[in-house]
């Protein structure tokens, strides 16, 4: 079972029951014995005799000999594993009786704590900690199993009567029972986690310390002081080097763990003995000592990073043929294949499909869960199985199945931010947070994750208040906490950052960016909490936020980039993003300077309100551009655009992110025999020399199947956790409104590095009125392949089309909304959570005047001039009815039965207003402009 070599080759099982079977008299303990193995083979997935021992065959063999206490503890495997009997699955309910038959008092108390760790049902209720407590018998050994539970609750914030298990009770009961490795590995815990006891941080000087002095006790300290190494913990006041570590993983002669370090060190850019490691090193290391297994899982994450190995790359091919033939090499070579599949990595020249993935996975608990969590990526990426999709439901039925509840809880998380539906209906914030409460323990740094995740930017006004109750949902649910670890108060420092950022309050008070800085100086020393001071400075830095009246310079932000490792990768990611960021924020500080005296506070040419240039918008939009910078290929590809009345200005390229994203409609467009997905909005007039500039990319799909394509496909651009820099995309859903012919629309969103900036913005809308035909080929700077765009002329008659709607339906909608019909309208802004039919009517009223706006918006882009897209004629046409159908829609409005009260309503809401916060000017700009549009004659301008 160690693998182990007898003359230089391993003992088959066969030889093992043939030993047994040696013995003439054929003792009780040898038959014992003999069933035990076969236990083993079973568990482990070992063929006797070229079959695989079955459960069954165990049960018959323990019953044989009557080993009662033996075969209770298998039915046990049994059901935490997931593995049938006689076809079905044991339940805990039979454990609890077979522990009880035999009375088994500690073998019973410790089943149940694992169950109650894991949210186990017996006799349909879970398990509490308070009925395990009870359990333990009041012996040596039950003593010590009590101890361990409560270690369990502690790390994993699980309540004993009614309150949080403190590091210190922990502490006492270990030391009570004399197991003292026990509990310097309980320390060490606590020192990873940042729990305190008796009242302050455990160091990791205490953790060294109270490690034994036998074999065990030193490689534990060995172990350590590396998870103290790639961590950045400090030792003694200093960084612990690799050279330390090595030399102690020598003195013990740990050599496997040496080994697993260098590789680490290869991975992550670490030198030993000031030289890089390369991979070479660890592939030596790994044959040296016949690791075979730990070998080709770090070939298999060479394949995968497209490290070289000898001047070569390591190919997928020869990573599967290397897995050696057992339970754990077909798990290996499953899971490799899966990640061959999910990044289109070819096979012996072939795409891994994904039901040959499926059929690779071992029917094991380890293999069926591996299937469980790839049917949800299929699910998520649209990849088919069996020819078919795999649907949100059909994934929780399998987690739900396996107890796989925390999975579950993942998955539901992983809907939401995808805009993904549920049994026919998206899942809110509360869904999401109430999965994550059925699981036992604290889930309250999941739940927040996630929630910072949908925490986006209010680019409306109306979008405030949703943002405001996230937060503060967030943070509450941190306030909950009695007992708080580093990744918690972490991500307070990233609440009270974002709280800042986006000008909201905790707790009804506002947050400055003193009291950032103070809480992140108060995080203890580790490169996750330094990653997060760093992103911190710079963002100061580059938008000119003062911290206690003084600008941060960047000489602070390079000292602070100093505290990680030189050469490692994360130092180089972290340099050059800043670099390329102070580059392209100071081109944008110009642009804005240039366009300051120009700009007046409007609605852009996308129909969102873009109010006058101010300090701190000069602020954020140096920053954003400063993210778009991150993966640019190039910092110096620029574009020289400019319109009459606007100065001729340079701007950047498109990132490389976005340009990926233009990829990716292209790929979707190649799929079918009419391109599907069209470029519209200020980009599209950027490109036709229509508009000068452009914040995100508008796009519109003429099919919900090709808009969830174009979704599934965006989600290559989502990184793994483990990534030096991480980058999620978030996805909201906008539904559509068939009263109003207003399209269903998806925002996407690329969140970017700790902070959780917005690097990339798409919309995309889906309209079926909209077709191929209408679509012109253009070429974008920076990409390979032409893509379909909805000319300048085609945008204007779909306008057209929106207005002849309002035209009509304006009167009879408002009758609909007296008589109490509800509809959902987009462009309601300051009425966006009506409370009566009068609510209702006035959103509509707000929601006519901005396709108004919008017009009058287009008018002025037409007048600007550029490159016709269509005969004069017919530009002419729409161009006339655009004229037309305005000046109907202004005096339609001016006339309407509700238009005194609503001017009057709107009047009314600039005494409210107090402060002068950018939302708040944001929101007079759009009171203001309102009332400017009610004012207007009923012609066009």
């Amino acid at each position: 079972m160690q693998n182990i070599l007898l003359n230089n080759r391993k003992v088959t099982p066969d030889e093992v029951i043939q030993e047994f079977n040696r013995d003439p008299d054929r003792h009780y303990k040898y038959k014992l014995a003999i069933v035990r193995f076969k236990e083993e083979c079973c568990l482990r997935g070992l063929p006797l005799k070229g079959q695989q021992v079955t459960t069954n065959a165990v049960v018959q063999g323990f019953q044989s000999v009557r080993a009662i206490l033996d075969l209770a503890r298998f039915k046990e495997l049994c059901c935490l594993r997931g593995l049938a009997l006689n076809g079905q699955q044991v339940t805990p309910n039979e454990v609890v009786q077979d522990y009880q038959a035999a009375r088994a008092n500690l073998e019973l108390a410790r089943f149940k704590a694992e169950c109650c760790l894991k949210g186990g049902v017996v006799n349909g209720q879970r398990i509490l900690p308070d009925e395990v407590v009870k359990d333990f018998p009041d012996n040596p050994r039950g003593k010590l199993g009590l101890a361990r539970f409560k270690a369990d609750c502690c790390l994993n914030g699980l309540a004993l009567n009614g309150q949080q298990v403190t590091a210190d009770e922990v502490v006492k009961d270990f030391q009570a029972v004399g197991v003292f490795l026990e509990l310097a590995h309980f320390k060490e815990q606590c020192c990873l986690r940042g729990l305190t006891l008796n009242g302050r941080e455990v160091t990791p000087d205490e953790v060294v310390q109270g490690f034994p002095n036998s074999p065990e006790g030193k490689l534990g300290i060995a172990r350590f002081k590396e998870k103290c190494c790639l961590r950045g913990l400090l030792l003694k006041g200093g960084q612990v080097t690799t050279d330390e570590v090595v030399k102690d993983f020598q003195a013990i002669r740990a050599t496997l763990e040496l080994v697993h370090f260098t590789e680490q060190c290869c991975l992550k850019g670490l030198a030993l003995n000031g030289h890089q490691i390369t991979p070479y090193t660890v592939i030596k290391g790994f044959q040296f000592i016949g690791a075979t297994l730990e070998l080709v899982h770090f070939k298999a994450e060479c394949c995968l990073r497209g490290l070289v190995v000898n001047d070569r790359q390591v190919t997928p091919a020869e990573v599967v043929k290397a897995f050696p033939e057992s339970p754990e090499g077909k798990l290996g070579i499953a899971r490799f294949k899966e990640q061959c599949c999910l990044r289109g990595l070819l096979l012996n020249n072939q795409q891994v499909t994904p039901d040959a993935v499926i059929k690779d996975f071992p029917d094991s608990p380890e293999g069926k869960l591996g299937i469980a969590r790839f049917k949800s990526q299929c699910c998520l990426t649209g990849l088919l199985l069996n020819d078919q999709q795999v649907t949100p439901q059909a994934v929780i039925k399998d987690y739900e199945r396996g107890g796989w509840w925390l999975e579950r809880a993942i998955f539901y998380a992983q809907l939401a931010l995808n805009a993904r539906e549920l049994n026919g209906s998206l899942l809110d914030n509360q869904k999401v947070l109430e999965a994550f409460n059925k699981l036992p323990g604290d889930n309250s740094s999941r739940q927040v994750r996630y929630l910072i995740q949908r925490l986006k930017h209010p680019e409306q006004y109306h979008e405030t208040n949703e943002a405001r109750e996230i937060l503060q949902t967030a943070w509450q649910i941190l306030n909950n906490v009695s007992i708080k670890d580093d990744e918690q108060y972490r991500l307070q420092c990233l609440l009270q950052f974002m709280a800042m950022y986006h000008e909201l309050p905790i707790d009804g008070q506002r947050v400055s960016a003193e009291q950032v800085y103070r809480s992140l100086t108060l995080l203890r020393s580790s490169f996750q909490n330094s990653r997060l001071h760093f992103f911190f400075l710079s963002h100061c830095h580059i938008t000119r936020q003062s911290v206690n009246g003084r600008h941060i310079h960047k000489g602070q932000v390079l000292e602070c980039l100093q505290s990680f490792p030189a050469g490692t990768a994360l130092r180089h990611a972290l340099g050059f993003w800043f670099e390329q960021s102070i580059c392209e924020a100071n081109l944008m500080e110009n642009i804005l300077h240039n366009l300051k005296a120009v700009v007046p506070a409007r609605w852009d040419s996308d129909g969102v309100y873009r109010y006058a240039i101010s300090a701190s918008q000069h602020s954020s939009a140096a920053a954003a551009v400063a993210g778009s910078g991150a993966l640019q290929s190039s910092s110096k590809q620029w574009l020289s655009v400019g319109e009459p009345g606007l100065p001729d200005i340079q701007f950047p390229r498109l990132h490389a992110l976005k340009l990926k994203a233009l990829e990716i409609i292209e790929e979707v467009n190649s799929l079918y025999a009419d391109p599907p997905i069209l470029i519209t909005g200020s980009y599209a007039r950027f490109l036709q020399n229509r508009c000068s500039l452009f914040i995100d990319i508008d796009i519109q799909c003429t099919s919900d199947e090709s808009a969830r394509k174009l979704l599934e496909k965006l989600q290559a651009l989502n990184t793994d956790s483990d990534t030096d820099i991480p980058q999620s995309i978030v996805i909201w859903a906008i539904p559509g409104c068939q009263a109003t012919k207003q399209p269903k629309v998806y925002n996407v969103h690329l969140n970017y590095g700790d902070l959780g900036a917005k690097l990339m913005g798409l919309h995309i809308s889906v309209d079926t009125g909209v077709t191929h035909e209408k679509a012109a080929q253009m070429a974008a700077p920076g990409v390979e392949r032409t893509f379909s765009d909805l000319s300048f002329a085609e945008q204007t008659r779909s306008l057209n089309d929106m207005l002849v709607f309002l035209v009509d339906y304006l009167d009879l909608l408002t009758v609909e909304f007296q008589k109490g019909a509800v509809y959902e309208l987009p462009e309601t802004l300051l009425f966006n959570n009506p409370k009566n039919p009068d609510e209702r009517i006035y959103g509509l009223l707000t929601c006519a005047l901005m396709s108004l706006s919008y017009a009058r918006e287009f008018i002025a882009r037409h007048s600007s001039g550029g490159k016709p897209d269509l005969p004069p004629d017919s530009l002419q046409e729409a161009y006339q009815r655009l004229h037309t159908l305005t000046a109907t829609l202004q005096t339609q409005l001016n006339s309407h039965a509700y238009r005194d009260d609503f001017e009057q309503i709107v009047k009314g809401l600039l005494p409210t207003i107090q402060t002068e916060s950018d939302d708040d000017i944001e929101r007079k700009d759009l009171i203001k402009l309102v009332l400017e549009m009610l004012q207007l004659p009923g012609e066009a301008q």
